[in-house]
């Protein structure tokens, strides 16, 4: 819980971004996701989804995408293309938080 609170504290998504490449072996598993998904703050939910998305796409394209509306936009029509909608759901979710 500790580590999960430290990413969440993060001043800016560079340092997201860097905190959870240190950390990635921890952070990303099924144990954190539900833990941020448990609670009602949204920057959790934001998190969780970051950790859902690494199923599909490697850190660096997870981070640019929170980060570029144009990359999310592109990802999401490759997700789409590819008839991977299930993985936009973690966006969805988050976008009517």
């Amino acid at each position: 819980m500790t580590l999960t609170r430290a990413w969440l504290n993060s001043e800016n998504w560079d340092q997201s971004r860097a905190f959870l490449r240190e950390n990635q072996d921890e952070l990303a598993c099924q144990e954190t996701v539900a833990l941020l998904r448990e609670t009602e703050d949204k920057i959790a939910h934001q998190h969780a989804a970051i950790l859902e998305l690494l199923d599909s796409l490697d850190l660096d394209e997870v981070f640019d995408a929170v980060t570029d509306v144009t990359v999310a936009s592109d990802q999401g029509y490759r997700f789409l293309e590819a008839g991977a909608w299930i993985k936009l759901a973690p966006c969805h979710e988050q976008s009517r938080s």
